[in-house]
């Protein structure tokens, strides 16, 4: 679901902004904000929307995201998708996914 795809995105760069600049992460925040505002609207239409504000904020929060993304490292990424995966579904799910991956890696070996 691409609503599902940006709140990821703009929840793993908020992690990073965290650690660069705040005003980044506020930026971000109300990005967040502002998905939440359009899934309440899908809650209550059954129809995915934003506000105005909330149009340019996610715009410029996926702009910012490009940019994050670009500066940083693979594993910093992943460092990110690994506390919002924590605080999305409870604190260790981020170690049970890793533990997941390099099973089915060795089975895939040969």
């Amino acid at each position: 679901d691409d609503f599902i795809v940006v709140a990821m995105v703009i929840n793993m760069v908020k992690v990073r902004a965290m650690e660069i600049d705040e005003t980044l992460a506020d930026m971000l925040e109300r990005g967040q904000d502002a998905m939440t505002r359009c899934a309440e609207r899908f809650t209550r239409t059954g129809r995915y929307g934003f506000d105005g504000p909330g149009l340019t904020l996610v715009a410029e929060c996926l702009g910012a995201a490009q940019e994050i993304i670009d500066a940083s490292s693979p594993l910093q990424m992943k460092a990110a998708r690994n506390v919002v995966a924590d605080q999305l579904y409870g604190k260790g799910t981020a170690a049970q996914l890793i533990a997941q991956q390099r099973a089915a890696a060795k089975r895939a070996a040969p």
